[in-house]
């Protein structure tokens, strides 16, 4: 259910009171120990759909309740459902903040408002020691949000490993912030070992050190790489932590959708020139329909005969060339091999600068006359001379090694 609870046409009841809302007495004890008497109009909309467990995306201006719109809810949902006699407790809520000043803030307004009910709640965020939020776990919580990246220490994911062994929640893995695919399977594999089967990644890109128009490069060869070991595995793409900029959001949502990930995460703000974080890559509601209206969607498979076998006459165009290229790479190592054995007859040493400056201007030369992209050819070369000079290191270490 979508609701638009923030417009001047709409008609709020003055006279609405929060114990007309259902609410149980312990809870409307707490709210009156905080003063609060009348709900806001996010507040007296959404209360009612949340305690039904029906799911609502709700979108209100700064200062409007939002916090207690779903906390209070939840907190009745948790106390009635409570079974005291299990022990330990498991996660039963997830609450996902952008910001650890916003985790911090929803943890204790979910203090205030559940102070009668002996529910148990704990914050996590990155950037301070473990071990106390790793205890909190571990003793035992109803509610649980995470607000840090910790992807990128494998001893930090083991710790929230094993405080959540014996959960049954979905757990969704950030990329670490450095370009590393094997602390991303790392971490994921650490919280699969500790019995999490609902399990997703969300790929928001990587700090580099090249200036780009991102605020964090994409890397898209990385999450496909993810994509690629892990078929089976949901990755949810992050356009405005990737972009940083409202503006670039739509390709980069596109092209991830192109990718066939499973989700978008876009940030939204009824109006984002006054957020308190992040606030050039939020778009506003009205942008963020018009953003999706505009999205194409692809299927991964076509039901189209006619397709599918110009689909398969292509592919079998591009295998030939592949052996076509793989046979001439191969018959180029063999020549690396020659002149790696003539080098060590005459004692040169392996690496020549300028014989490499020469093949890079050379090539990519040719490659823009062919229509290659530059970086594309670089790097390809690049691939070619290492394994040329480890060829060609091989050759000489086995020399020196006979010779001993």
């Amino acid at each position: 259910l979508m609701y638009e609870l923030v417009k001047e046409a709409r008609m709020h009841d003055i006279f609405m009171t929060f114990d007309k809302l259902d609410l149980i007495e312990p809870i409307l004890n707490a709210l009156k120990h905080e003063g609060y008497t009348q709900p806001t109009p996010i507040q007296e909309v959404s209360i009612p759909i949340v305690l039904k467990n029906q799911d609502l995306l709700g979108c209100a201006q700064t200062g409007t309740g939002k916090t207690a719109a779903f906390a209070i809810p939840i907190l009745q949902n948790l106390y009635l459902n409570k079974d005291h006699e299990r022990f330990p407790r498991k996660i039963k809520a997830l609450v996902v903040t952008p910001t650890r000043e916003l985790a911090i803030q929803i943890g204790e307004s979910f203090a205030a408002y559940g102070r009668f009910l002996n529910l148990r709640h704990t914050v996590i965020f990155g950037g301070v020691p473990q071990g106390n939020q790793v205890g909190a776990v571990k003793a035992g919580v109803d509610i649980l949000w995470i607000g840090a990246r910790s992807t990128v220490n494998p001893f930090t994911v083991q710790e929230i490993a094993d405080a959540l062994k014996g959960t049954d929640i979905p757990v969704l893995v950030k990329n670490p912030l450095n370009p590393d695919l094997s602390l991303w399977i790392g971490a994921l594999e650490r919280i699969n070992g500790a019995g999490i089967k609902k399990l997703g990644a969300i790929h928001r890109g990587f700090s580099s050190y090249e200036k780009t128009a991102f605020r964090n490069d994409p890397m898209w060869d990385i999450a496909i790489q993810l994509r690629t070991l892990a078929p089976d595995l949901p990755i949810i793409n992050d356009p405005s932590h990737i972009c940083g900029n409202a503006d670039l959001i739509p390709y980069i949502s596109q092209k991830a959708l192109d990718l066939d990930m499973q989700g978008l995460m876009i940030e939204s703000h009824i109006d984002p020139k006054v957020a308190w974080t992040d606030a050039s890559q939020q778009v506003t509601p009205a942008a963020l329909s018009e953003m999706i209206s505009n999205f194409t969607l692809r299927r991964v498979e076509s039901n189209n005969p006619v397709f599918d076998n110009k689909l398969a006459e292509l592919r079998t165009t591009i295998d030939k060339l592949d052996d076509q290229i793989l046979q001439k790479v191969a018959e180029r190592m063999k020549v690396v091999e020659k002149i790696g054995e003539f080098k060590r007859d005459n004692d040169v040493t392996i690496l020549q600068v300028s014989r490499w400056d020469e093949i890079i201007n050379n090539r990519t030369a040719m490659a823009n006359v062919l229509k290659l992209d530059k970086e594309f050819t670089i790097k390809f070369l690049e691939l070619i001379h290492n394994e040329s000079i480890r060829k060609q290191n091989a050759i000489m270490n086995t020399q020196n090694t006979a010779e001993v």
